[in-house]
């Protein structure tokens, strides 16, 4: 029988032997990375791909409006007018839709109608559509202006835009949307009927409805 020291010893030297070879293993492979790079080159080692779960850290997104923007559709006239009109996701319009049109819904693919002067909001390259009292709000681009609703989460409304200009001279309302979308409270893919973020047309809202005012200043500083 080998004493316990031998015995240690063997392991102790088969431990090394192992440092030793995987010390020579990666300097060759070091040796081999260097000699496949080239002057100039750009180098990174990448993993093997593998099928594990990988977790994505959320970094917000880069534009302030609160919805991604649209994939690159073709657009499609409407039947009833020939606007031709973009995508909408379907989880906006089962999200809009009234009962007895919701349930008639298919499982095409639906298109926004913006004009004014059109009663049909949604519609299909199938021919199917619904109107304007086939949905839960009012449709902004198709309501007479003066107290149109422009942002459907927060309730910024035309009126009251209106009313703040004259009572202080200007409106925060971009301001106060701007703050809930840094918070990330919009819900505009299932709120707004056109499926994407209300900041640009409360934008142009509160630049038509403040033209009146700026008019008057302007001319007001001519006259002194």
């Amino acid at each position: 029988m080998r004493h316990t020291g031998d015995v240690i010893d063997a392991f102790a030297g088969l431990a090394g032997t192992k440092r030793a070879r995987g010390r020579r293993e990666l300097r060759a492979t070091g040796g081999q990375l260097q000699a496949a790079r080239r002057p100039g080159d750009s180098f990174q080692v990448r993993r093997a791909l593998d099928s594990r779960p990988r977790f994505r850290v959320d970094t917000g997104s880069m534009s302030e409006c609160c919805c991604p923007p649209p994939e690159a559709t073709s657009r499609i006239a409407c039947p009833s007018c020939g606007t031709r009109g973009p995508v909408v996701e379907a989880t906006t319009v089962k999200a809009l839709l009234v009962p007895y049109a919701l349930a008639r819904l298919n499982h095409d693919t639906f298109y926004f109608c913006a004009s004014p002067t059109c009663d049909v909001v949604y519609f299909s390259g199938t021919g199917m559509t619904f109107s304007k009292a086939n949905l839960r709000v009012p449709v902004w681009q198709k309501t007479t202006p003066g107290a149109r609703i422009v942002c459907y989460c927060f309730g910024e409304n035309e009126a009251d835009i209106q009313r703040e200009i004259e009572d202080t001279g200007r409106t925060a309302a971009i301001e106060r949307v701007r703050a809930h979308i840094a918070d990330r409270r919009c819900a505009c893919d299932v709120r707004n009927p056109r499926g994407a973020c209300c900041l640009g047309d409360l934008t142009a809202a509160v630049k038509a409805l403040a033209a009146p005012r700026t008019s008057e200043l302007e001319e007001h500083r001519s006259c002194e």
